[in-house]
């Protein structure tokens, strides 16, 4: 028996701010040079096994990632849930991104809304990655 948990939203969620730092630390498709985030703080969205395969990949750039993901359990297929398991991938279950902020030129921190606790609390960062994301 095989149980894969994912957190795939078919919904489409605004996050506020998100468009107003594109290029600045928001970004709407998996960025092709890594390097770029080498020694950031990354914030990526859970959209399915593509951005926790990124999750995973970025950790040999920088040692401080996480995945914000609406499931109570660790996302993806097996494989990479066993490879989230195991890596500095730090998980934010049941929880969702709901606001981007920062000064003019870059992002600074993001406000998380926790379901489990129902409390929103602001985490500081430099990077959103949010593949397809259409707000």
């Amino acid at each position: 028996e095989v149980e894969v948990s994912t957190a795939c939203q078919l919904e489409i969620q605004v996050v506020l701010g998100f468009d107003e730092f594109l290029g600045k630390g928001t970004y709407k498709e998996i960025p092709k040079n890594l390097e770029e985030f080498k020694d950031k703080r990354v914030l990526i969205i859970d959209t399915g096994d593509d951005s926790l395969e990124l999750a995973l990949k970025l950790t040999e750039f920088t040692g401080r990632v996480i995945v914000v993901t609406t499931s109570k359990e660790v996302p993806g297929r097996e494989l990479i849930a066993k490879k989230l398991k195991q890596s500095d991938v730090k998980l934010l279950h049941q929880s969702e991104i709901i606001e981007v902020k920062g000064d003019l030129d870059e992002v600074e921190k993001v406000v998380i809304h926790d379901f489990d606790e129902d409390e929103n609390y602001e985490l500081f960062l430099d990077v959103v990655i949010y593949s397809d994301y259409r707000g």
